[in-house]
């Protein structure tokens, strides 16, 4: 006599039937494995009575105050239009779909990605990647679409005026007149905020965290370069032959002031969550001429400027291009200057909420003492043009971008217009193209931009002027060539074609006209030399023809990844891009729960590619990433099956459902991963069984009739952070497949999901007309179980045993007239199975017991079903048992 004690251990299907493993099970459906037995899993709660299943994509934005308290949003997103919509339910009436469309531009068919970051809820595809902020406005909650920004416009003009140098100034030596010149230029900034010479200023957006996107190309503004030196001789040539000859430098200091169009930012009141402030920025105040000692030495105040007239009047004056003819090399420079120091800041909600032109001062006093206190301006981060993306993630509060294509930012010129020309006739305008080259890593480019120019007719002439500003660029550094073209009569004329200059550190180029180093005679009467560059027309046709480039974008760069700075997905440094491989990226991910306290392991970031996966290594300060490491040449079947689980990230492949930890993997389904065996789950006794209505009816759908590998292709896996369960759903079958992270086994539940969304820590299922918790479960209502053992041989494969008694330990509660019952199943080959002994019973059933089995057999299976409640207890199975070693049936 032989005693054995069967565990039942989960589905098992990789093993042959005669070779499978004591306990393994081919079918366990609606209990799992918990505190030492098997219990019934409890019927899911019905989390929403609300139709979810005609959105390919439903998302959960898990946000403080939502559109319902207590809950989080709902955003459904149909490929078929690309709309997104807003989803929620209310608690009194949960059977009443509430949608309100999100406004969105639909791209029709194109795959969206959508995460969340805060309070933003982004929205990436190949058709850019845009940013939804989540506001409460008047009561109001909604998504609202951060619209495209335009270019930050203010315009900078001289204000006040004052004369500096007065008769005390009066001096006798080059280094006293120098030092008196510095001292009324500090006098006049530090009580008056006024300055002499010339500056470039560039104009930004500042977002919420301090950061600043979208910087203006350099606009250029004289406020004085004129002056005069003056000289007078109040005592007369004295005995030794010197004279009293007394000099001072006169020039005038301005107050600025800034002007902006409010009624261009009319529409983007959704992004005064997002946007602080519009900023003016500041070159230093540069001198046009180069004002120094080797122009006012001892020499040249004595023969070339000082006279012997004996009178206390200025008796001579000299103005400053004739005494200071030198270009100073800084004024040269201006539009490579590194330095761009803050001196105003418009808010942003006033701007929004002011229909006219708002004019501020500028208040620059001790601007040339305090450059190093100011803020400055930092590089931009190619804020001016649009990204598109075909992954997206959020990982540690910053969004990870991949798979990219970069679509560079419109060209745009702010044209001046000659307000001090009186005699301008007429004022009309041409269409007008410009056009940007571009070198890059991937190629290279060319932008267009279509625009209208003004052109300026004078009275009696057939002249015309059109006027660009003396400072034309690109916000991008890479450009090398600015070309604008002017549209008559259906033909492109060249107007402009000059190369760019690069500035060293800020992320721009630009061109300015050859005689901005050049120093003009004022007896010309130009004043505007420096300000504008006027192009003389007379007769467009007579412009030199030429063929309009095409706009020619750059390519998807489909192995790098690009980081945003952290909690602000508009901004993206050059310095967090990194290159995978060489393959197309398809998904990131990252396990969901640190290893411990804020930690996530060296190897946080899983990134999967056409060519295998890799792990990112976490780096230390400032540096997010360290190094890029293959994890394997396997290929995720399916990137929407990319889910993080725990400290693991799950994937499928054509081989089977893996995890991988860092560079582990781990592979999860190879048991379950057989065909299944029709001949014990197909019997003609268990479809009766299944059948009968005190049994299982409820059942026949959910046997397995194709194998796992199969069932995956088509399914959706999703993450039970409750129950540290893994859920493969295929929604054409009425069964899906649960994993325990904690038990490491399989079993199934009677029912398939649409959907599967992640509602963390719990997860969601959509049917036909509800959304199911896949985590909480009733623990009042009973659930229909069946097991289905595998081929159980003893442990003595090929030798007949004929069963004594088997006893089969369990707790169980049925309810509702149903009942419970244990059957034993015979098989001589492991593949045909007979009905020969079966115990069934109701109420309270505490163990089963079945005696003598009336035949011998090589194989048995075992089954187990009925209606039970989750309190229920499955243990194990008894058997005593002989061995007949002659192989004979009796």
């Amino acid at each position: 006599m032989s005693e054995k004690t069967i565990q039942i251990s989960g589905i098992q299907r990789a093993l042959p039937q005669s070779d499978s493993k004591s306990g393994s099970c081919q079918e366990i459906i609606n209990a799992r494995f918990r505190k030492g037995c098997w219990r019934p899993v409890g019927k899911k709660l019905m989390y929403k009575a609300w139709n979810l299943s005609a959105y390919d994509q439903v998302l959960v934005h898990d946000i403080e105050n939502g559109i319902v308290p207590g809950e989080p949003n709902y955003i459904g997103y149909k490929t078929s239009d690309g709309t997104l919509t807003l989803l929620h339910a209310e608690i009194e009436t949960p059977t009443v779909l509430i949608e309100t469309p999100i406004t969105r531009a639909a791209t029709p068919n194109i795959e969206a990605i959508i995460v969340f970051l805060k309070r933003t809820m982004i929205v990436s595809s190949e058709s850019g990647v845009e940013v939804y902020l989540f506001t409460d406005v008047d009561d109001v909650k909604s998504y609202v679409r951060t619209a495209s920004l335009p270019v930050p416009d203010v315009l900078v003009q001289r204000k006040t005026s004052e004369l500096a140098g007065v008769e005390s100034d009066n001096t006798q030596t080059g280094e006293a007149i120098l030092g008196k010149f510095y001292e009324n230029l500090n006098r006049l900034s530090e009580s008056k905020g006024m300055l002499y010479g010339s500056i470039m200023y560039m104009v930004a957006y500042r977002l919420f965290d301090g950061s600043y996107i979208m910087p203006s190309i350099p606009r250029y503004v004289e406020l004085s370069n004129g002056g005069d030196l003056k000289y007078r001789n109040p005592g007369g040539m004295k005995q030794d032959g010197t004279s009293d000859n007394e000099f001072r430098l006169n020039f005038y200091g301005y107050n600025t002031e800034s002007k902006i169009d409010c009624s261009k930012y009319a529409g983007l009141s959704a992004t005064k969550d997002l946007i602080e402030s519009i900023c003016v920025f500041y070159t230093k105040a540069t001198t046009l001429h180069q004002i120094d000692i080797s122009s006012l030495s001892k020499e040249k105040l004595d023969n070339v400027y000082g006279t012997t007239y004996n009178s206390n009047n200025h008796i001579d004056t000299w103005p400053f291009e004739t005494v200071f003819p030198v270009v100073n090399n800084e004024f040269k420079e201006l539009g490579k200057s590194t330095g761009w120091y803050k001196v105003h800041e418009f808010d942003f909600e006033k701007i929004v909420d002011t229909p006219f032109v708002l004019v501020e001062e500028i208040d620059t006093k001790g601007f040339y003492q305090d450059y190093a206190t100011r803020e400055t301006l930092t590089t931009d981060q190619f804020t001016h043009h649009i990204l598109s993306a075909r992954e997206a993630y959020v990982y540690n509060d910053r969004l990870h971008l991949a798979n990219i294509k970069t679509s560079p930012g419109k060209p745009y010129i702010l044209w001046d217009a000659p307000e001090d020309w009186a005699t301008t006739l007429t004022n009309d305008t041409l269409p007008c193209k410009i056009s940007v080259f571009l070198k890059t890593t991937l190629g290279k480019a060319v932008v267009v931009s279509n625009t209208v120019i003004p052109i300026f007719r004078y009275k009696l002439s057939e002249y015309y002027s059109i006027f660009i500003p003396s400072v034309v660029g690109y916000n991008d550094s890479r450009a090398n060539k600015i070309q604008i073209t002017v549209e008559q009569n259906g033909v492109d004329y060249l107007l402009l074609s000059e190369s760019l200059v690069k500035n060293e550190t800020m992320n721009f180029a630009f061109w300015h006209k050859k005689e901005f180093s050049l120093i003009h005679n004022s007896l010309t009467g130009r004043t505007d030399n420096y300000s504008k560059n006027e192009i003389a027309v007379s007769g467009i046709t007579n412009l030199l023809s030429v063929v309009n480039p095409v706009d020619i974008g750059l390519p998807f760069d489909t192995n790098r990844v690009q980081v945003s700075e952290i909690q602000n997905p508009l901004i993206f440094p050059t310095k967090y891009s990194y290159q995978i491989g060489t393959g197309s990226i398809l998904k990131l991910m990252a396990g969901s729960e640190p290893l411990s306290t804020g930690q996530f392991g060296q190897f946080p970031l899983q990134v999967f590619t056409t060519k295998g996966i890799w792990a990112m290594e976490i780096g230390l300060g400032d540096v997010l990433y360290t190094n890029v490491l293959p994890v394997n040449g396997e290929v995720a079947e399916n990137p929407k099956n990319v889910i993080p689980v725990g400290s693991g990230v799950v994937y499928s492949t054509v081989k089977g459902l893996f995890v991988v930890n860092g560079r582990q993997v781990t592979e999860l389904a190879e048991i379950v991963e057989g065909a299944p065996a029709t001949g014990i789950s197909g019997s003609t006794e268990i479809t009766t069984l299944l059948t009968d209505s005190k049994f299982t009816p409820g059942l026949t759908g959910s046997i397995s009739d194709m194998d796992f590998l199969s069932y995956l292709q088509n399914s959706s896996v999703g993450f039970d952070q409750l129950n540290k369960e893994l859920v493969v759903s295929n929604p054409a079958k009425g069964y899906s497949y649960i994993f325990s992270f904690e038990s490491k086994l399989w079993y199934k539940i009677s029912r398939s999901f649409k959907l599967l969304i992640n509602a963390y820590p719990e997860l969601l299922g959509v049917t036909d007309d509800n959304v199911v918790s896949l985590s909480k479960e009733s623990e009042s209502e009973a659930i229909e179980v069946l097991i289905i053992s595998n081929c159980q041989s003893l442990d003595m494969p090929g030798i007949f045993k004929k069963l004594e008694r088997t006893d089969f330990r369990s707790y169980l509660l049925t309810s509702g007239g149903k009942t419970s019952g244990f059957y034993v199943f015979a098989s001589d080959d492991s593949i045909k199975y007979q009905l020969i002994q079966g115990c069934q019973r109701s109420g309270i059933v505490i163990d089963m017991v079945t005696q003598i089995s009336p035949t011998s057999a090589k194989y048995y299976a075992f089954v187990i079903n009925g209606s039970m409640l989750p309190s229920s207890e499955i243990k194990q199975i008894e058997i005593l048992f002989k061995n007949r070693w002659n192989n004979k049936l009796h």
